[in-house]
């Protein structure tokens, strides 16, 4: 089985656009299912780790010092 950014690789090479286009494109669609999940009040963010070959959903949270 292909890797993820294998696949990629091969799928903007087959259809002539950059690569980069088709991981945004990925990491958007993960970010939509994602909402599904979370509800669309979360602030989330997907990365493509190169490193283990996966996409990685983030929840972004906003920590204060004190609570007003």
């Amino acid at each position: 089985m292909a890797s993820i950014i294998e696949s990629i690789e091969i799928l903007s090479k087959e259809k002539g656009i950059d690569p980069q286009i088709v991981i945004n494109a990925v990491k958007d669609a993960m970010l939509v299912a994602a909402r599904k999940k979370f509800g669309p009040s979360e602030e989330l963010a997907a990365e493509l780790n190169p490193k283990t070959d996966q996409i990685e959903i983030f929840v972004i949270k906003r920590v204060v010092e004190h609570i007003q």
